[in-house]
């Protein structure tokens, strides 16, 4: 019944200086862990990555850590950032008053680093990008009134889609009706 007891007990929690290496340490690896599969990218060498990283954390002098809470750690961290970064780059650019955005930490700032300030994920789409939605429509219109359309990333775009969509009703281009 000790021997139950004692596996079950929770390790420490991580510390700010191993979360900060975790992030340097998956930055180094980042096309092999983060990167598709493909002839450069295989199991085996994200397995190593991992393994290695693993391995530099715990001759760190910390708590002993296994791959897979390495790994679990690593999507937890890169999870929260996502969400904080989200929440600080929202409130810096919103307008009114008010007290201040809380600054964000090193080590979701060593996340956010890691992931690469300028993805998608990050950002969102911007203004002067094309969703694959907005793609999908104008190939539907296309197809529903016969006319090519140049997909091309300019403000003519919308020009075109509301020429579309007030000379032939909103309801016809989206349902095809």
């Amino acid at each position: 019944m000790a021997e139950t007891d004692a596996s079950k007990k929770r390790k420490p929690n991580w510390h700010k200086e191993e979360c900060l290496l975790l992030a340097e340490l998956v930055k180094e690896r980042k096309t092999v862990i983060e990167g598709r599969f493909g002839p450069g990218v295989t199991s085996a060498n994200r397995h190593e990555a991992w393994q290695k990283i693993t391995n530099t954390l715990n001759a760190n002098g910390h708590q002993q850590r296994s791959k897979e809470e390495v790994i679990k750690k690593w999507k937890n961290l890169k999870s929260a950032g996502k969400s904080v970064y989200s929440t600080f780059k929202n409130s810096t650019t919103a307008t009114g008053g008010g007290p201040p955005p809380t600054p964000i930490s090193p080590v979701t700032a060593a996340v956010v680093d890691c992931i690469g300030r300028d993805n998608t994920v990050l950002t969102g789409i911007g203004p002067m990008s094309m969703d694959s939605s907005f793609i999908q429509l104008l190939q539907r219109v296309r197809a529903i009134i016969g006319i090519t359309i140049n997909i091309s990333i300019s403000l003519h775009i919308s020009l075109h889609i509301s020429y579309f969509l007030s000379s032939f009703g909103k309801r016809e281009v989206v349902t095809g009706n």
